[in-house]
């Protein structure tokens, strides 16, 4: 029965072929490790987001009269409501780990560099749109945390001239409202993950076609060869190789998530989520996720408003924009010594504005 259909599918969508071609055929260099398994992990992790996703949007209700009872009702009288609700918030930070490790590692690798320009720039797409997702998705339980923090990232775009209308866009009007929730339920429900598969597909058929880079950045490499058996034969195949390493990974990233969900249920649900969104009553202290507190404390240390965001765009744009800049002979200027130093610089940065952003 099984060689039928296998035979079936061969004959329409070329299985055989296909399997042959990622399974046995993709070789990977030989020396990759756990660390160059992340983005798969990270794929896993989306998959995770949207099997439980789907599941609380049977509950939710987005409608700021009903949005933070609904939430509660997951929590306390639905079968299981509390272990789906708690899977997903805490896949979710878990995943933009996952995501910034896998982009540290590329970035340390110097995976940006030629050929692989277009699989940087669809893999920094696939970042932010995870960050917005993250955005849209933090509103909807409408607690006090939720909706204060939606209203101070919302009049970001305020501060720079001629943007008013984006924030008008966003939030539907002069204050997040009814208006605000009804869109981003839409963008985290329908757009954005739409969004997320196109730029998945592209990115996961670009790493197919050109392949992991040698960890020896400074290794000569035939870019015209195919990462095939052919051309590498001292590669690891996909299959059982890489995969099994991958499937270890994606275990150890299960095993994180419920070790917070049983040991630290509240991680990731500081008091004021357990209180209902209040646009009259103003918290003492408002901060973002912790994905965002290197980006916001470094906006708070700068007095002008408008520098501080323009900083950070021009940080996003050097991002997106790395594998084009300062090139020379066909290269980027960073490689070597200077693209680890700046690593280093650059996370040590981010690890001290995070923790800095925390107190």
């Amino acid at each position: 029965m099984w060689e039928k259909i296998k035979a079936w599918l061969e004959l329409r969508i070329g299985e055989r072929t296909f399997t042959r071609t990622i399974m046995h055929e993709f070789r990977l260099p030989k020396d990759t490790g756990y660390l160059g398994t992340f983005g798969l992990v990270a794929m896993a992790a989306l998959i995770v987001q949207a099997v439980t996703g789907v599941l609380l949007m049977m509950y939710y209700m987005p409608h700021p009269d009903h949005a933070f009872r609904s939430v509660q009702i997951i929590m306390t009288k639905v079968s299981f409501g509390w272990l789906f609700r708690l899977i997903h918030l805490t896949s979710a930070n878990v995943m933009i780990a996952t995501v910034f490790i896998h982009t540290a590692y590329v970035f340390f690798n110097g995976d940006f560099r030629r050929p692989r320009e277009l699989t940087w720039l669809s893999g920094a797409g696939l970042l932010f749109l995870t960050l917005t997702l993250s955005v849209t998705g933090y509103l909807l339980p409408w607690h006090q945390l939720s909706y204060w923090t939606t209203t101070v990232l919302s009049t970001i775009p305020t501060v720079l001239p001629f943007l008013d209308w984006l924030a008008q866009l966003i939030r539907g009007g002069e204050f997040v409202s009814n208006i605000t929730l009804s869109r981003y339920f839409g963008f985290h429900v329908a757009l954005l993950p739409a969004l997320v598969l196109v730029f998945a597909f592209i990115h996961a058929f670009l790493v197919i076609r050109i392949g992991f880079s040698p960890r020896d950045t400074d290794t000569a490499v035939d870019h015209t060869k195919e990462f095939k058996t052919e051309s590498y034969p001292d590669g690891i195949p996909f299959y059982p190789n890489y995969l099994l390493k991958a499937l270890s990974m994606v275990m150890l990233f299960v095993v994180v998530v419920f070790f917070i969900i049983t040991f630290l249920p509240s991680l990731f649900l500081p008091p004021l989520s357990n209180v209902e969104a209040n646009p009259l009553l103003t918290p003492e202290v408002i901060k973002p996720q912790w994905y965002f507190l290197a980006p916001y404390q470094l906006m708070k240390m700068i007095p002008n408003k408008f520098l501080g965001i323009s900083l950070n765009i021009l940080f996003i744009g050097f991002f997106f924009l790395l594998p084009f800049v300062g090139k020379r002979e066909g290269q980027p200027l960073l490689s070597g010594k200077a693209l680890h130093g700046t690593f280093y610089v650059a996370v040590s940065l981010w690890l001290i504005l995070t923790i800095w952003g925390g107190f």
